[in-house]
């Protein structure tokens, strides 16, 4: 299932279509609002793959990167820099979220969800913990069994404190980056939030960053 948002300046949704190639692809198609970002579509999606069916897992995802046009305190770095750090930053949740299913299945079994880049919480936007970007996997039976499952905070970042309002950090579990912001230092900027933050990483320094937090599950 894939949600596709619209308005003025976003691309026509049959070209949006077209790119995924892929008949079985069933399509939302809402209305954007700048305001609440991921959150407009985020309970309708989960409405399409309801099941409270303990050997069923979810996967959810979202096109990281396409939104940026100012207004950040990383603006002073050039946009192409920024996008760089995005899309390895994308490639690497996407990896290990992906790449070994045989993990994931076993993970859900004993845990309610999993994901990358688990922040610790709280932070000045989320009060709780949280898997940072919203790349995550939650088991159905653990999520929809929850009367509150439909209630999404209604701003920006609700999508990505979701989680962490439904389940207590120990049910949850990081496969990579795990309390990220407390690794040592990268990159040659550090956010107004006083952490360095994943925006802002060369190829270079992102490869040191996971070679790093690899090497952490292994001691």
């Amino acid at each position: 299932m894939v949600s596709i948002v619209q308005d003025e300046n976003t691309v026509d949704v049959e070209i949006v279509k077209r790119e995924f190639k892929d008949e079985d692809i069933k399509f939302l198609v809402i209305a954007n609002d700048a305001k609440l970002w991921e959150v407009v579509s985020f309970v309708p999606l989960l409405s399409s793959v309801y099941s409270t069916r303990e050997n069923e897992i979810t996967f959810y995802a979202h096109a990281k990167g396409v939104s940026r046009k100012g207004g950040h305190w990383f603006d002073e770095l050039t946009n192409e820099f920024v996008m760089a750090s995005v899309k390895c930053w994308r490639n690497y949740m996407y990896q290990y979220c992906l790449s070994d299913m045989g993990n994931i299945d076993s993970v859900l079994k004993q845990y309610a969800c999993c994901g990358c880049f688990r922040y610790l919480g709280p932070s000045d936007l989320i009060k709780n913990w949280f898997f940072a970007s919203s790349f995550f996997w939650f088991n159905n039976e653990k999520l929809f069994s929850k009367l509150n499952w439909p209630h999404v905070q209604q701003y920006a970042y609700g999508v990505e404190g979701y989680l962490g309002k439904k389940f207590e950090l120990n049910e949850s579990y990081c496969v990579l980056g795990n309390d990220y912001s407390n690794q040592k230092q990268y990159g040659q900027y550090q956010s107004q939030r006083g952490h360095n933050d994943l925006y802002c990483l060369s190829e270079k320094e992102w490869q040191d960053f996971i070679k790093e937090d690899r090497l952490k599950l292994m001691l």
